[in-house]
């Protein structure tokens, strides 16, 4: 260790276990630090292989090096070691299977030096197990979006690379006044998934924060790292955790500029990160997918872990219906209970996070809903039964997330539709359960689809007469049907008879509404 602590600018905290293949090459990128005033503190988190003796080696070979040896006690309690021990101005994360570039510490402190803040931001590069093909982590760079160098708020930065998509959530992402987390008593829970709940804190909590121009650090991609090996159980107890100190720290914020909008995004992601854990399979039942199959899938935690439902139901679920209308704000009259809400929901959700796992659960559900047609009789509804299932499979395959051919899959429900029509006994006039729900599942079937097919030749046929029986139950039913309307428009707009929607528009004041 140096002797004299003042020199120490920087204190690289290296947690280590099992590394040996990787290790060398790690310290190696310390000792090639063209910056020499710092400390690196390594600890053995109780390794098997090889990795004390060439920790031991590394610390004869050079005096900044400082081994401390524990039993395991996993990543979290290392980093809190080697935070009591620290000595250094600023601290700096380093993991046992990445390494840095030789100028990491001299760029970065030269932000520091430019402007006094409490968080350094640089870039993270990504490598391949093999060392090989290098590319930057986020998708666009820190110094793309910030101006170099000049401080900024930590509430805007968090704001800012969220919604340009460049946040970066690995604590070695940053470099961190050491001074700035000991006063806030940062110190990591013993949980996996850790960075999901410091980061965000730290950046929110921080007074300010600069970006460096540094593509400092190289994370090496495993496909055995300490995350990917735990079992479904593990992570899910640790998002949990991870879940309610997000939920309890938005909530506890309080003054300053941007407090609405890191209030709204740490709850959103305090959501996201709960729907993730309804996705993890499951032991204890032969469904592991089960906790999605109901549109709100957080409710079946409530027995299982802390949370009060009711302070949960009316703000964090609230959040989640206003997200799930916005993804579709394109059609605001469907918004989709049930199997296919949920389903609806992940393919969406896979495009807005750029995940391919929510897809494949969602490919999952939509296997499993399209066998179940087939053996169980599900009501002629929108909010949960064949209407919205019907509806959700036309929507997928326009919007491409899934592939068929809609007039053999639907068949089956649109001779119900047809058949209903004929008959005309439904009375129910609401989206859910009645009978605008029916229009708006022809609607979608028959909207920019060739006429000539016959089932939608059939379809276009029967909507004059559905048109006709709505018109009837509106000048039965007392009151203004808003969501009756907004069909009777949409039709009208479509140029599907014309007279018609226009007479029941015009004798409803509705039609100085309608926008082209």
């Amino acid at each position: 260790m140096i002797d004299d602590c003042k020199l120490v600018r920087i204190t690289a905290i290296v947690p280590v276990y099992n590394a040996e293949r990787y290790l060398h090459q790690c310290l190696d990128s310390l000792l090639r630090q063209t910056m020499p005033f710092f400390e690196a503190i390594l600890i053995n988190d109780g390794s098997t292989d090889n990795s004390a003796s060439i920790l031991c080696d590394y610390c004869r070979l050079d005096s900044r090096f400082t081994l401390i040896t524990q039993n395991n006690s996993g990543l979290s309690m290392a980093r809190n070691v080697g935070l009591e021990k620290a000595a250094g101005d600023y601290i700096a994360f380093l993991d046992s299977d990445d390494w840095l570039s030789p100028d990491a510490f001299e760029l970065l402190l030269k932000t520091a030096g430019s402007c006094d803040v409490d968080i350094i931001v640089g870039n993270v590069l990504t490598v391949s197990q093999k060392g090989d093909n290098v590319t930057c982590w986020s998708f666009k760079r820190n110094s793309d979006i910030f101006p170099i160098n000049v401080p900024i708020s930590g509430r805007r930065y968090y704001l800012t690379v969220e919604r340009e998509h460049s946040y970066t959530v690995m604590v070695y992402s940053y470099l961190y006044r050491k001074s700035f987390l000991d006063k806030h008593n940062f110190r990591f829970l013993s949980i996996i998934h850790e960075d999901e709940l410091w980061t965000p804190l730290v950046l929110v909590t921080a007074k300010t924060v600069a970006v460096s121009p540094a593509d400092f650090y190289y994370y090496r991609l495993r496909n055995d790292s300490l995350t990917s090996l735990c079992d479904s159980s593990c992570r899910r107890d640790s998002l949990l955790i991870v879940v309610d100190n997000l939920w309890r720290f938005a909530l506890d914020l309080s003054g300053g500029n941007y407090l609405y909008e890191v209030r709204e995004l740490l709850l959103l992601k305090a959501m996201f990160l709960f729907y993730t854990v309804c996705l993890l399979p499951s032991k204890e039942t032969n469904d592991k997918f089960d906790k999605v199959r109901q549109f709100i899938p957080f409710a079946m935690a409530f027995n299982h872990y802390s949370f009060s439902a009711n302070y949960y139901m009316s703000c964090i679920l609230k959040e989640m219906r206003i997200f799930y209308k916005s993804l579709f704000s394109e059609s605001p009259y469907c918004f989709l209970e049930g199997q296919m809400g949920n389903i609806l929901f992940l393919y969406r959700f896979s495009r807005y996070t750029n995940k391919n796992c929510y897809e494949k659960y969602a490919d999952y559900l939509l296997n499993g809903l399209m066998e179940e047609l087939l053996s169980i009789e599900y009501p002629l509804e929108f909010s949960n039964g064949l209407l919205g299932i019907g509806w959700g499979v036309e929507y997928l395959i326009r919007h491409g997330y899934a592939e068929g051919n809609a007039n053999e899959i639907l068949a089956d429900i649109d001779r119900r539709v047809i058949g209903e029509i004929h008959i005309s006994k439904m009375t129910d006039i609401s989206v859910e359960h009645g009978v605008t729900g029916l229009g708006y599942y022809i609607l979608a079937r028959i909207i920019d689809k060739d006429e000539n097919i016959p089932i939608i030749s059939e379809l276009r046929e029967y909507l004059i007469y559905y048109i006709d029986w709505l018109d009837i139950l509106l000048r039965e039913i007392k009151g203004i049907y808003v969501e009756a309307l907004m069909l009777i428009q949409e039709f009208y707009k479509a140029g599907i008879y014309k007279s018609k929607t226009k007479s029941i528009l015009v004798q409803a004041e509705y039609y100085d509404k309608i926008r082209f």
